[in-house]
């Protein structure tokens, strides 16, 4: 769970005042502000899906390993 020290009312409360989880160590910062884009409270101000397709598909060409030798 990202907030695993709350319980589900504190999980409500914090993502209402913008509170995300933190970015792991592990995950490339331009996917983390595509989580955070998602979390948006207002519907209208999240990113539709053909866009998120799209960068989603960006960001694992990015990653995906040379086939270079």
């Amino acid at each position: 769970t990202p907030f695993p020290l709350l319980d589900g009312r504190e999980v409500v409360t914090a993502l209402r005042t913008g509170c995300h989880p933190e970015q792991p160590s592990e995950c490339d910062p331009d996917f983390y502000r595509l989580m955070i884009a998602c979390w948006k409270m207002q519907p209208g101000n999240r990113p539709p899906f053909s866009d998120l397709a799209m960068r989603l598909q960006r960001l694992v060409a990015k990653h995906r390993p040379s086939s270079d030798h």
